[in-house]
């Protein structure tokens, strides 16, 4: 077993946690949005500004993406860094 969990390793992985959360629910706006588009019907009309808000939508999804993967490392590290400390000796 690896090194006790320390309160400055607590705050890390409730950071990670955050940032991964924040990117999913990016994530998730972005496709409610984009699911919205799909089910709306597109007058020819108002076709422009329907691509401008998929390409935002896109954006978006990307951003949120980016996000949750910078997460997923952020939580990698953490538990590598918990990983690779010294055992404890009883």
């Amino acid at each position: 077993m690896s090194g006790a969990v320390t309160a400055a390793d607590r705050r890390r992985d409730r950071l990670a946690l955050a940032i991964f959360a924040g990117g999913a629910f990016l994530y998730l706006l972005a496709y409610l949005g984009m699911h919205s588009l799909a089910y709306s019907p597109v007058v020819s009309d108002l076709a422009h500004p329907a691509l401008r808000r998929f390409t935002w939508l896109w954006i978006l999804s990307l951003a949120g993406l980016t996000l949750a993967g910078a997460g997923g490392v952020a939580m990698l590290l953490s538990f590598w860094r918990w990983h690779r400390r010294p055992k404890d000796v009883i």
